[in-house]
């Protein structure tokens, strides 16, 4: 047989603190539970933003791509005839002279 023992009251593991220490376990469980759950809530919340993000991004890319594609670049087409066009021009310095300048406009040109 088993002999009885004394333990003193403090010492005692009743069942009502068996329960009270059960129950604080189960709690920070639950807590720990929920706050994973907050965790991948913010997680896919962010995953959403970041891929919206790069979306937008992409659709701007592309939008720039497009602007620049409408600009008409034709320069390179024919640089003989524009040149041409371009020196006898109105406004441009170089004249194409047939007669001899009055004296007074030579007189001018020199002066600047």
């Amino acid at each position: 047989m088993i002999k009885p023992v004394f333990v003193r009251k403090s010492e005692r593991d009743t069942v009502a603190e068996r329960e009270r220490l059960e129950a604080k376990k189960e709690a920070l469980e639950e807590l720990a539970k929920r706050k994973m759950e907050m965790r991948k809530a913010e997680t896919k919340q962010l995953v959403v933003e970041k891929v919206r993000k790069d979306e937008e991004i992409e659709k701007n890319k592309l939008l720039e791509e497009a602007n620049i594609e409408d600009v008409e670049t034709d320069d390179e087409i024919n640089e003989v005839e524009e040149y041409e066009a371009w020196k006898f021009a109105p406004g441009c310095y170089t004249l194409a002279v047939s007669e001899p300048l009055p004296a007074a406009i030579l007189k001018l040109n020199q002066d600047f």
